[in-house]
């Protein structure tokens, strides 16, 4: 058996623990620049095992091709500058779930069941709120704040959540904490959206 270890959001947790620490052997970590250096359009990570496990996965590569240049320069200057840069984008990011968290404890229905996040966003559970997480989203574009239902995300549970990210400047967030009482009673009469991003 081998165990697969996705550590996309490795950077914005509170603790992380490495299972490769523990099963070195057959741990193969997948590692994104996407979420903690904002590259998810170009596509650039890395994969890391043991030199065997490395081999066998080499052998049948999906990809020949492999990442574009723009993307290998912008992870490896991204890399020089993350001891100076990166604290601040996690300070920010927590302080913006912060923002967040006690915005929706202020509206009835609304809840964050995870929170402190361990990734750069937050859910919003809205199904005790009388509303859609489709409604919730259209009724903040017309406030040009955009933010994701749920069943972007998962098919079984999406009817329940939106997702707002936190990674953004702390204004963009004040903006939607502000707007966000006013978008649910929106929201409310929202009976058939359209379909979304």
């Amino acid at each position: 058996a081998y165990l697969i270890h996705d550590c996309t959001y490795r950077h914005f947790a509170y603790e992380h623990t490495l299972a490769a620490e523990f099963f070195p052997e057959r741990t193969i970590t997948t590692y994104s620049f996407s979420k903690w250096l904002g590259l998810a359009g170009l596509r650039v990570g890395a994969v890391i095992a043991s030199g065997e496990v490395l081999e066998r996965l080499a052998a049948a590569p999906p990809n020949n091709l492999g990442s574009n240049v723009l993307s290998q320069r912008a992870a490896i200057a991204g890399l020089k500058v993350k001891a100076r840069w990166f604290p601040e984008v996690l300070q920010i990011q927590r302080h913006n779930q912060a923002l967040i968290a006690d915005a929706a404890k202020t509206i009835n229905g609304l809840a964050t069941p995870v929170f402190p996040s361990n990734g750069n966003f937050m859910i919003i559970d809205v199904s005790k709120a009388g509303i859609s997480p489709e409604a919730l989203v259209e009724a903040l574009q017309r406030q040009d704040i955009m933010i994701r239902q749920g069943s972007y995300h998962s098919d079984r549970f999406g009817g329940r959540f939106v997702k707002v990210s936190t990674t953004v400047p702390t204004d963009w967030v004040e903006a939607f904490c502000h707007h966000l009482p006013g978008a649910v009673e929106v929201a409310q009469g929202l009976n058939d959206v359209g379909p979304q991003f």
